[in-house]
């Protein structure tokens, strides 16, 4: 079966974004095959329930396949469908969520609002990290093909602004011009490793952060030099250094080349500093929609005690501060606590706080000290809610529970079990689509416990 091509037409979409279909009772995932498309493949990885496929040739395309903008998209792997038209691809992540809230969920007839969309589904990313890979006379830089360490040249990633583009070229000459060496991590030979440009919605203002093994970067004037005279919107130019061979996102130590240490942005009426380390969200446009979201489905009075778990740097928690008595956040990350509390200082709220810890064991302890918990919000990472917080909340009994979501298997597992121990129903789903081109849907669920 290994040695031949096999024809098999893909009927859905993996979480990687792969195409799945299946043949004689095997569930095949064919990397970049989509839903509708007829392919031939040939497999690599051979399990007992699954196996993993490259694609060979499609056979007879999808009606909704189309020409990919991205002249790397074939081998860059970041954007997983963007050979789905837009249309299609809403359609493809609606169909996700119903159906993983139907199979995993056990929820019948459910549903699913039309999932909120991008006006334009290009350049809506405020953030790029950049490996720089190669040699002094040939340097790439771009991004790692999937599932490897080794770096594809990127002229211009159309998920980015134009002016990364233009930035990334002035560090390509730079880097041949002064014969500055890309680190190589097997020789712990080299300078640069990386790097990475934020920017501003609201203001414009970009930040570039050069990545280097050690504190040695030759000729750092005149590259920020450069760099300003090429994209005068630059106010931070920052060096980030990292003495080991790892592959990091980001030194350990930072050194101020020029400008400011931070950048300002906006999400709706809240305003965050935002420095090289700092957690924020890679597109604030869609990121709003999605905590307006949460708060109206919070449904808040004024009065309600709110609780958020899994709360990150706070971001949701400052939405919902606006309208409730107080906030609590809980977190397991310190830095990102750290990000939360001066974001919620820089905004002046001051009915919130923020605890360091397990929302498992914190949870409770700050619900038996502090009264009642009126809303439960839980943003958790991919892999949903551990069993321990969700037991937590239903001993806790919350009236209300809002959910967002970035995994709809997940989020389906974990609804189920709210649901059926805890006795919610769900009363609003809404898949919101804030990583467009790529399978990642985000949802926000609507729970109230049923007395």
């Amino acid at each position: 079966m290994k040695s031949q091509a096999n024809s098999i037409n893909i009927v859905d979409i993996g979480d990687e974004g792969e195409g799945i279909g299946k043949q004689e009772g095997l569930t095949i995932f064919v990397s970049g095959g989509l839903p509708g498309d007829q392919v031939t493949y040939k497999i690599h990885t051979q399990k007992k329930s699954y196996a993993k496929a490259q694609l060979l040739e499609v056979v007879k395309p999808s009606p909704d396949r189309i020409t990919p903008p991205c002249e790397v998209y074939d081998t860059c792997g970041g954007c997983q469908i963007q050979a789905l038209n837009y249309d299609a691809q809403l359609k493809l992540k609606e169909k996700i969520v119903r159906e993983a809230l139907t199979r995993i969920g056990g929820f019948e007839n459910v549903e699913v609002n039309p999932i909120l969309g991008m006006e334009w589904p290009f350049r809506y990313r405020n953030k790029g990290h950049y490996p720089v890979q190669g040699t002094s006379k040939s340097p790439v830089i771009g991004f790692f093909k999937q599932h490897s360490h080794h770096a594809i040249d990127v002229k211009d990633c159309l998920l980015q602004d134009e002016r990364f583009a233009i930035i990334n070229q002035t560090i390509r000459k730079y880097i041949v011009d002064f014969d500055v060496a890309p680190f190589q991590p097997k020789t712990g030979k080299g300078i640069l490793k990386s790097v990475m440009i934020r920017k501003s919605e609201k203001t414009g203002e970009i930040m570039v952060v050069l990545v280097t093994h050690g504190r040695k970067l030759p000729m750092s004037k005149t590259l920020v030099a450069n760099l300003i005279a090429k994209t005068p919107d630059i106010v931070s130019v920052i060096q980030g250094i990292d003495e080991s061979r790892e592959i990091r996102e980001l030194g350990q130590d930072f050194k101020l080349l020029y400008g400011k240490e931070t950048i300002v942005d906006q999400i709706g009426s809240l305003t965050f500093e935002i420095s090289a380390q700092s957690f924020y969200q890679v597109n604030a446009k869609q990121t709003e929609a999605l905590y307006e979201l949460a708060l109206d489905y919070a449904n808040l009075t004024g009065q309600e005690q709110v609780y958020e778990l899994y709360s990150g740097t706070g971001t949701i928690s400052l939405f919902l501060a606006k309208r409730a008595k107080s906030v609590h956040g809980v977190e397991i990350v310190p830095e990102a606590v750290e990000n939360a509390i001066k974001n919620a200082a820089f905004n002046q709220i001051d009915n919130m706080t923020f605890t360091v810890g397990k929302a498992e064991e914190i949870f409770p302890e700050l619900v038996a000290s502090g009264g009642s918990a009126d809303v439960v919000v839980v943003d958790p990472p991919r892999a949903g809610c551990a069993p321990e917080v969700l037991e937590a909340i239903i001993k806790v009994k919350p009236k209300r529970i809002v959910y967002v979501s970035c995994k709809p298997s997940t989020l389906a597992r974990d609804l189920k079990r709210l649901s059926e121990e805890g006795k919610y129903a769900l009363k609003a789903v809404q898949p919101v689509d804030v990583f467009g081109h790529t399978a990642h849907v985000e949802t926000v669920v609507s729970l109230e416990r049923i007395e």
